[in-house]
């Protein structure tokens, strides 16, 4: 036996003396060596870190200022007419108008520095792993060719930008702003599995992963851009009585492209394959520099609008 083929036996003796767990332990902690193109891992790296730092400013900065707004959030449940109550005479049906019960006011200022405080969050958190597991990171990156940190933030993130611009809407129905961001959060989820399909088809699958990829993708559109709907007709009606000066429709119908960018960037790394997902990373981190920073300050000062209009 040759010297190559004994320590290719050693090796495999080895393998086999390990139990399950400390296989499935090795496998975890040291995942397949990954070649980066032209090392550009490094660079994602710093873009996470100045994201992290740059988001992270911006939470303290909404924190920090006072914005004296009261909202007061509703519940409307339709009302049982009994004839025997004094003032109900509708013959013991249930009235088509619901009765509006007013909760305590709020003010939902905070969403703003939450929403960057999060996204800060989400890329401490990257970052950190890429430093201290280089290899795993590298693994879902150019591997596995998703992040997970990131679909995670989005879907609770998002979901409280829905909810602020809400507030900005005339939305204070507590049952129907659940509905919307829930909507919103589980697209955010639906994106996330969306990246955990392999990327290319097996020619063995009954059902290609292109189809199952394809067909959630429009699942999580519905799900994100439905709630949309509601909310632009909410807003056209509050801005068909109220007269708006023209931002304000720049400013809402900005938001909505901007929302709009997080999907086409997932589309075209996914769905288009027109890029690989390392480039979708990068775009992400830029949208946290642009997109993001936008939202919040467009949706921050048009809650401060409110509180001086108050």
């Amino acid at each position: 036996m040759s010297a190559e083929e004994q320590g290719k036996g050693g090796e495999e003796a080895g393998f086999m003396a390990k139990s399950p767990a400390e296989a499935a332990d090795s496998a975890l902690t040291k995942p397949p060596a990954v070649d980066e193109p032209e090392n550009r891992f490094n660079l994602v790296w710093r873009l996470h870190v100045a994201a992290a730092v740059f988001m992270g400013i911006q939470a303290i900065s909404y924190g920090a200022i006072e914005v004296d707004l009261q909202l007061v959030p509703t519940t409307g449940f339709p009302v049982y007419c009994n004839a025997e109550i004094a003032g109900n005479d509708c013959g013991g049906s249930w009235n088509t108008t619901p009765a509006v019960r007013r909760l305590d006011s709020q003010n939902p200022i905070w969403l703003m520095s939450f929403f960057c405080a999060l996204a800060s969050a989400d890329h401490i958190a990257t970052s950190l792993y890429a430093y201290y597991y280089p290899d795993n990171a590298k693994w879902w990156l150019y591997k596995a060719q998703s992040n997970p940190f990131r679909m995670i933030e989005y879907s609770i993130s998002a979901s409280a930008m829905v909810w602020a611009i809400t507030q900005l809407c005339g939305i204070h129905d507590v049952h129907l702003i659940m509905m919307l961001c829930v909507g919103t959060c589980l697209g955010m989820l639906m994106g996330l599995v969306v990246e955990f399909l392999p990327r290319e088809d097996n020619k063995d699958d009954m059902i290609a992963s292109s189809f199952i990829r394809n067909f959630i993708y429009t699942i999580a559109c519905f799900s994100i851009f439905v709630p949309w709907l509601v909310i632009i007709c909410y807003f056209f009606q509050g801005a068909a009585q109220s007269a708006p000066p023209d931002f304000v429709y720049a400013a809402f119908l900005g938001t909505l492209l901007l929302f709009i960018l997080f999907g086409i960037n997932s589309y075209l790394n996914r769905i288009a394959k027109r890029y690989d997902f390392e480039t979708a990373e990068i775009i992400y981190i830029v949208l946290s520099f642009t997109a993001k920073t936008f939202l919040a300050a467009d949706v921050f000062g048009g809650l401060r609008a409110a509180a001086d209009d108050d």
